[in-house]
């Protein structure tokens, strides 16, 4: 039972490997960062993650 589990276990790390994606342009990744002020009566919330997940190096 052990190396069944085992077996699927490696084949299920195996297939599912990372993704990798087309990045944007220079000009859109700063556009999309961009923070407007809210207009009067608003509040805005700018989420900032800082952790290895999601990071491009």
């Amino acid at each position: 039972m052990k190396i069944v589990f085992t077996g699927t276990l490696v084949a299920t790390l195996l297939i599912s490997g990372c993704a990798s994606v087309d990045m944007a342009s220079r000009a859109e990744s700063i556009k999309a960062k961009e923070f407007n002020s809210p207009s009067q009566g608003n509040a805005g919330v700018y989420i900032y993650r800082n952790s290895f997940v999601g990071r491009v190096t």
